[in-house]
């Protein structure tokens, strides 16, 4: 007769804990979508139109810089990742003869997984730009 709250307590646990994750995840999720939107040019734009929210005149004013500012900055982080790619190609190279053949295959596994979620991931829109407002 005392199974039953028991089974209640740990069903409800249990619940409790799925619905933690899935909530957690779902933030994190978004948290890094928001991060990595800002690294386009439409993803900055966005982000200080939304921060400073002009007024039309001034929108007209601050097309020209945030698009200039909006550009450097993509420029910027896309040659950050270039640098970081090639850290990383010497790094391999470096350590690669050091390593047996199962771990060069645990390292090449690694490297196919990843490649196959930023596949998934969708394109940057570079081509995005304000809307005229005449």
């Amino acid at each position: 007769m005392k199974i039953k709250p028991i089974w209640v307590a740990l069903t409800t646990l249990i619940m409790g804990v799925m619905l933690g994750m899935l909530i957690t995840g779902h933030i994190t999720k978004k948290r890094l979508h928001s991060f990595t939107k800002f690294r386009t040019e439409e993803g900055f734009r966005h982000r200080f139109l939304e921060i400073i929210n002009p007024d039309e005149e001034q929108m007209k004013q601050l097309r020209p810089i945030i698009e200039k500012y909006g550009e450097r900055h993509h420029e910027i982080t896309d040659s950050v990742h270039d640098r970081v790619r090639e850290l990383m190609k010497a790094f391999h190279d470096e350590m690669e003869p050091l390593l047996t053949e199962e771990q060069k295959e645990r390292l090449k596994h690694h490297h196919l997984q990843r490649m196959h979620r930023m596949k998934k991931r969708p394109k940057r829109h570079r081509e995005h730009r304000f809307p005229h407002h005449e």
